[in-house]
């Protein structure tokens, strides 16, 4: 039997990275939202809500299509349609 967690948004989610520890993953959406979400433990059972500790609402103008972790997961970078990359310095999660 698959194990696995659910997450929904009101766009496609164009774009995921997972953080270099695996603790972490972050999104990027067609709702322009950057979220940064914790891995869940799968061993709970199947159909687990994915817990979303961080949502930056409106972090593009545009779509983002690229979300990539730094090695020291203090940066997040993100690319989009505005034709811009921003930097997110990641809170102590």
């Amino acid at each position: 039997m698959s194990q696995f967690a659910v997450l929904r948004d009101t766009q496609p989610i164009r774009a995921g990275c997972f953080s270099p520890s695996g603790d972490y993953f972050v999104l990027g959406t067609n709702s322009k939202a950057l979220k940064i979400c914790q891995l869940p433990n799968l061993e709970g059972g199947p159909n687990q809500p994915i817990r979303v500790v961080l949502e930056q609402l409106n972090h593009h103008i545009g779509s983002i299509y690229c979300v990539d972790w730094s090695r020291t997961e203090r940066l997040i970078a993100s690319g989009s349609n505005d034709r811009h990359i921003k930097l997110l310095v990641v809170p102590n999660l």
